[in-house]
């Protein structure tokens, strides 16, 4: 690029840098050029970046959720491995995207805009781009410009049809190299996109933030959120879904809580779904268990409900990695863990909990049509199955309560989140330098 050019950009960021900074964080509809929202342009960083490798990593939104906050530890953390990351939002901004901004990550914000993309990419020049489900366009263009694309698989794609598969297969022939959080989210997409050369696909799992000890009390969290010493509190954290099936999950827990009478359930999340939310809450209205079962808007301290947990189940037809399950294991609290997304292994061989069926059947296979029908009905094929797990954990507790701190130890030790960045900061070096894996 020439310095005419560069100094054009340059002036153009300038001039937009205050609006674009307003419009990206509010995730507002308004149309204008894209501009780097911190600083005035690469140059005036250059000597203090100049060892540095600048990364692109493309989303097409970043509010909130489990991809945004991957993309959000990767933006943060990658600096200590050589790479000055950059943000591209193709659609929108949103809460990650400003809180990214606030700690001096240069945010741009494409309105789906080719032209403006295109403006950013010439003037940032990246190396290589790690795309986390981005819009196709922004392949086709980073194709264009002759820059590598890592493509991350944060899911299970159950809900893409027939044609939503072709045009994934479209971007992924834009790959480099593929991501995938788990072992299961590796062979699902490799079963449904035989296009991709799973020889060019590899696992990398989803970590969480060191930290040193094992968060609040047991006993206080316990007494703050009003369980009592021998209720035993099982505690779903998960956006209000159909994915989620928090459906079955509560259908199988009023078998339990027949015979397990200490049982008590806490589910806590978003409302993403708010006709799914209103059938839940209807149907937990005719429950016998329903003075055992809350329902709760995301709550403001998980870390809490975590300490105050005796089990965490996950019951989801589809997950990439599970945050929540994780970090439930980095408090002590045992699993019961639908086999989806990374079930297999966050449970292990049984040393970290249970794993049950996928109520929808082979999680290899399961499609769109199976999962929108199963989503709706309570009485779900593996309610026999998760109801005896959760009677063997409830049975079991004084055994899961002697290792919490065993738990903790290990999944921090194994799940760790500078192991997920140092292994994506080497896949991107590699791919960057086309060297071979």
């Amino acid at each position: 690029m020439g310095l005419t050019r560069l100094t054009q950009l340059a002036r153009s960021a300038r001039r937009c840098i205050s609006g674009v900074r307003n419009a990206c964080a509010a995730g507002s509809g308004g149309r204008r050029l894209p501009a780097r929202v911190t600083g005035t342009g690469r140059a005036a960083e250059e000597g203090l970046q100049a060892s540095r490798t600048i990364c692109a990593l493309a989303v097409d939104r970043l509010d909130q959720g489990g991809l945004e906050q991957v993309v959000f530890h990767l933006a943060r953390d990658l600096p200590a491995h050589g790479f000055d990351p950059i943000v591209i939002c193709w659609k929108e901004g949103g809460r990650v995207a400003r809180e990214l901004m606030r700690r001096g990550v240069r945010v741009y914000c494409a309105w789906e805009n080719r032209a403006r993309l295109a403006q950013v990419l010439e003037h940032e020049a990246p190396e290589v781009i790690g795309s986390h489900w981005v819009d196709a366009a922004v392949l086709r263009e980073a194709a264009q410009q002759g820059i590598p694309v890592v493509e991350h698989v944060h899911n299970m794609y159950i809900w893409l049809d027939e044609d939503g598969w072709l045009r994934e297969r479209e971007r992924s022939r834009h790959f480099a190299w593929t991501l995938a959080v788990s072992s299961l989210v590796k062979g699902y997409y490799s079963n449904w996109n035989r296009e991709l050369d799973p020889a060019r696909m590899a696992v990398l799992p989803n970590g969480i933030e060191a930290r040193a000890d094992l968060g609040p009390d047991y006993r206080a969290a316990r007494e703050r959120i009003g369980i009592g010493a021998r209720d035993f509190l099982i505690v779903c954290l998960a956006a209000y879904d159909g994915i989620k099936n928090q459906l079955g999950l509560l259908a199988a827990f009023e078998v339990a809580a027949r015979r397990y009478h200490e049982a008590r359930i806490i589910c806590a999340g978003s409302v993403r779904n708010r006709g799914y939310h209103a059938q839940v809450s209807r149907f937990v209205s005719g429950l016998s268990s329903r003075s055992r079962i809350h329902l709760w808007a995301k709550h403001a301290e998980a870390s809490r409900l975590l300490a105050a947990a005796d089990l965490y189940v996950v019951d989801s037809f589809a997950e990439g990695w599970s945050l929540a399950a994780t970090e439930a294991l980095a408090a002590g609290v045992p699993l019961v863990h639908s086999e989806c997304g990374g079930a297999r292994e966050l449970v292990g061989e049984g040393e970290r909990g249970i794993l049950v069926p996928n109520a929808a059947g082979n999680p290899l296979e399961v499609n769109r049509e199976v999962f929108l029908h199963l989503m709706a009905e309570p009485e779900q094929p593996n309610q026999t199955a998760l109801v005896e797990a959760m009677g063997r954990m409830v049975e079991g507790r004084d055994q899961w309560q002697e290792r919490r701190p065993e738990l903790a130890r290990a999944a921090r030790q194994q799940f760790s989140l500078a192991g997920q960045v140092r292994g994506y900061s080497e896949v991107l070096e590699r791919v960057r330098t086309r060297s071979p894996a």
